[in-house]
């Protein structure tokens, strides 16, 4: 097949992306076709420029369309605002999915990445054959909260091992609680109250028989005490009277 030459018109599309490591609100970028006629079998180079709008990135993608009829996929290597890029060519016939990076964080407007392209047409002609578009960016999931003492639930399956899911009347959803203290929302169930301890009597059965002893020593010195008064007494009566009778017979 003879040498045939084609011209090539690539769309310019500004776009707005977000880098992954600082949020960009409106980085834009555009792509720069090749000037002239181009020929079967050419290498041409198609120039992806950057303008982070006064915003420092680390990370940003932008991806290529084109026309795998015209253009065959050669390589890529960074410009003057990235460090690196790499290329991804799994999204999809005819695209390519471009990351750059600049570990020291880039912010301004030039060269994000020079994408070569073979000519593959099979005929003269002119045609609009690339375009840039905007990768879907995923969000990273966001890791489920950690079960833990009052997360909410609807059964206690949604609750650590140790805790039930305590739900009031007439509610719907409850809360991870210590099934013995429901109602303590830091599942902290305070502990039960001790019986107090019986304290000893001092033990008086030891004292009884002194006590006994005692009064019993005093009832009988007050009894002994008792009949000698009292046996006194008649002594001196009876003496007194035997006096008298003494008077009497004289």
């Amino acid at each position: 097949m003879g040498k045939k030459t084609i011209i090539l018109f690539c769309s310019i599309f500004v776009l707005s992306l977000f880098g992954y490591v600082k949020s960009v609100s409106a980085t834009t970028f555009s792509l720069v076709a090749p000037s002239g006629t181009l020929s079967r079998g050419q290498d041409v180079p198609f120039t992806v420029s950057i303008n982070t709008e006064n915003t420092t990135v680390t990370s940003i993608q932008t991806g290529i369309t084109y026309d795998t009829t015209y253009l065959q996929y050669v390589s890529a290597v960074p410009g003057a605002a990235m460090t690196s890029v790499t290329v991804d060519t799994s999204v999809g016939t005819g695209k390519l999915l471009l990351t750059g990076t600049n570990g020291t964080g880039y912010n301004g407007t030039d060269v994000f990445a020079t994408v070569t392209f073979k000519i593959i047409a099979d005929s003269p002609g002119s045609t609009e054959i690339c375009t840039l578009w905007a990768p879907t960016i995923t969000p990273s999931p966001t890791a489920s909260p950690a079960l833990s003492c009052n997360s909410s639930c609807t059964t206690s399956s949604g609750c650590p091992s140790d805790l039930t899911c305590y739900i009031a009347s007439g509610q719907t959803t409850g809360f991870c609680r210590r099934a013995t203290c429901t109602d303590q929302v830091s599942c902290v169930c305070p502990q039960p109250t001790s019986p107090p301890v019986a304290t000893a009597l001092p033990v008086t059965g030891g004292e009884e028989p002194k006590n006994l002893g005692a009064l019993a020593g005093g009832a009988c010195v007050l009894i002994a005490g008792s009949i000698l008064f009292f046996s006194k007494r008649n002594k001196v009566h009876h003496h007194v009277q035997t006096k008298t009778g003494n008077k009497n017979s004289k």
